[in-house]
């Protein structure tokens, strides 16, 4: 009878500070909203799940030497792992290290141009951005895709004297960036004209941008 007694009395407890606290809620008082906020935070998984997430990148971050290589790779989109050590005057082992750091926990993202492996922040650019800056920061490829993007049109003689390269270096070019989807190729007998497809302008208008 008394265990009765005695849970009835700690249920109208409950009941009591319960309503107390939700009017003190409905009148904004701040502490009471902070706890409440804090407890159903805590309650609910997926909440719990992004502010663990939060905190982990900010674990990965307040290392300083990380952060350091975050805010080069923010600075620089597109940076090859070369231009970060002489940057940042870092060996290649430690570089290597916080980076494949950096990689897993989701912060940058990399693109591989040739012999290059060029890094990005993961939060601002779209594969096809990280493909045309990547293309952009290579110096033949990126004298390609300014030139075809000014012109509209241009023949592979007069690329071939633009970039400085000769007929058989443009024509690899020429047939990477088009097998990437971005360079149309109109043949008249033995003159080539190469075009940009409609889709990439855009594209490497704004990657443009990004690096200027």
């Amino acid at each position: 009878m008394k265990r009765v007694k005695s849970f009835f009395v700690l249920l109208l407890l409950f009941v009591v500070i319960f309503s107390l606290m939700s009017t003190a809620l409905s009148k904004n008082t701040p502490f009471l909203s902070i706890a409440f906020s804090r407890f159903f935070a805590k309650s609910s998984p997926f909440a719990s799940s992004t502010i663990g997430n939060n905190l982990s990148l900010n674990a990965t971050l307040s290392q300083p030497t990380r952060n350091m290589i975050f805010s080069v790779i923010e600075a620089n989109p597109g940076i090859h792992f070369r231009g970060i050590c002489s940057i940042l005057g870092m060996s290649v082992g430690v570089a290597q290290y916080h980076l494949g750091i950096l990689t897993k926990a989701g912060l940058i993202r990399s693109f591989r141009d040739g012999r290059f492996k060029r890094f990005f922040n993961s939060q601002e650019f779209s594969s096809w951005e990280l493909k045309i800056i990547s293309l952009l920061r290579n110096k033949t490829t990126g004298i390609i895709l300014t030139s075809v993007l000014i012109k509209k049109s241009v023949s592979h003689k007069d690329l071939v004297h633009k970039a400085g390269i000769s007929s058989q270096a443009l024509s690899w070019h020429i047939k990477r960036l088009k097998s990437l989807g971005i360079l149309n190729v109109v043949s008249d007998g033995v003159r080539n004209e190469y075009f940009l497809k409609p889709e990439k302008s855009e594209i490497i208008e704004k990657c443009l941008q990004v690096l200027s």
